[in-house]
């Protein structure tokens, strides 16, 4: 693994100094490829290093989309049953979800 400062002085070299490729690679000693990938990994995130995301885990089911539906169909017919909720969001969202009660948990 070549190290991310190499990497980092390899992008200056070229962005602020100008440098032809060739001679960069020479220096760095790495290929081509791996400058090029290097560059546009920069370019798509504005780091070469490749972080884990600070949300991991399972995507929400939800969308703000779906969520914005149901308040909207909350405010039309206040007077549905969950499982009439459940059934509009099969129908109109396509999103085959359960909406879940814990009644008798404890908090």
């Amino acid at each position: 693994r070549i190290s991310a400062d190499l990497e980092i002085i390899a992008l200056r070299l070229q962005y602020r100094y100008h440098d032809k490729i060739e001679k960069i690679l020479e220096v760095a000693d790495f290929s081509r490829a791996t400058f090029f990938r290097t560059k546009k990994l920069f370019k798509q995130t504005g780091d070469i290093v490749l972080r884990k995301p600070v949300k991991t885990g399972r995507p929400p089911s939800v969308l703000t989309q779906d969520a914005h539906f149901l308040v909207s169909l909350a405010r039309l017919s206040p007077c549905l049953f969950l499982d009439e909720y459940q059934d509009r969001l099969e129908r109109f969202r396509e999103l085959p979800l359960r909406i879940r009660t814990d009644w008798g948990r404890k908090f």
